[in-house]
């Protein structure tokens, strides 16, 4: 980056101190002639002596009255059904989950403190942190995590991600019979 700069800058700067070139010229010719345009708002500031923008100025606000404010209020009961990442989020702020994936796209442990998975990929050991617990102190324990996971899995429960874990956690059997 230089600090010097061209010599028709110069020459604008006076055109706009005399009025000779508006704001909108000024900034368009310095900017074709390398200047960058926040340089060159900055300048036509300097030179006229107008703010970028005019100050915005809070009108008298009125006393009483109704707010009406409408929002989606959704069902948040059953983390297994939940169907919107919006859903998700509110409870990923209080709950936690077995593990993690970050930005980077590793899976890191969180309610685990690790895992280990059979030669054969079948057969997974979840080994659960000490310190997890519930919201009322209660341990966090194996047999919840195998709870949860069986309960995502019923059919009857309508889970939104059987669909993903099906092919790897259930033994799919056409009954013959389509829901609704």
């Amino acid at each position: 980056m230089s600090d010097k700069e061209h010599i028709w800058i110069p020459k604008l700067k006076q055109q706009l101190a005399d009025k000779k070139i508006d704001r909108r010229e000024f900034v368009r010719y310095a900017s074709l002639l390398g200047m960058s345009s926040g340089t060159a708002y900055m300048w036509a500031g300097k030179i006229t002596g107008e703010p970028l923008a005019p100050p915005a100025m809070a009108a008298e606000m009125p006393k009483g009255g109704v707010l009406k404010i409408a929002q989606r209020i959704p069902k948040i009961d059953n983390p297994h059904t939940f169907s919107w990442v919006y859903d998700s989020n509110v409870v990923r702020q209080v709950c936690g989950y077995l593990t993690r994936t970050g930005v980077d796209n590793v899976t890191r442990p969180h309610l685990c403190e690790k895992w280990e998975a059979s030669e054969d990929l079948k057969t997974w050991t979840l080994h659960i942190r000490k310190d997890a617990k519930w919201h009322k102190g209660d341990d966090f324990t194996a047999e919840h995590a195998a709870w949860n996971i069986k309960h995502c899995l019923d059919p009857k429960v309508g889970s939104s991600v059987v669909g993903l874990m099906k092919g790897y956690m259930l033994k799919e059997i056409d009954t013959r019979t389509k829901d609704d």
